[in-house]
């Protein structure tokens, strides 16, 4: 259309619809208001590190709280455990690098932050529904055009 325009020629009347492929959430709207300035720290520091294969415990040295407290905290406010909301940022990302590079999967896992691409596949599937290389088709770099 933007070619026939700038050939000046007349475009089709009827009206042309594009799916989304989704909407990408950037890390300055990706964040949530969270009122205890502990928990926000914790969070913060689970989105900021996710990818390099952080654990609770990692968190608990960031941010100083007793482990049951960062958990019962975490779980009220997210709905989710600590552990939870790293795999899921770390999910975020695999789903990310899948839509929008070619990266192959075993890098993309290790860009993650998981140590195994043997880990990664079961997880993202139970979170998504689907493998990776079949979301990739589906919404990535090999989606047809």
């Amino acid at each position: 259309m933007l070619d026939a325009l700038m050939h000046r020629r007349r475009l089709p009347t009827r009206e042309v619809l594009l799916p989304p492929l989704g909407v990408t959430a950037r890390q300055s709207t990706d964040v949530l208001a969270v009122e205890d300035p502990d928990l926000r720290d914790a969070l913060r520091y689970i989105r900021e590190h996710a990818d390099e294969g952080i654990d609770v415990r990692a968190v608990l040295n960031a941010v100083p709280m007793a482990r049951r407290t960062l958990e019962r905290r975490c779980r009220e406010v997210t709905g989710r455990t600590p552990a939870g909301e790293i795999r899921r940022r770390k999910l975020e990302k695999v789903r990310r690098l899948l839509t929008m590079t070619d990266i192959p999967i075993p890098e993309i896992s290790a860009m993650s932050g998981f140590n195994y691409v043997e880990h990664m596949i079961p997880a993202f599937k139970r979170a998504y529904g689907c493998t990776p290389s079949a979301y990739r088709q589906r919404t990535g770099r090999d989606a047809p055009a």
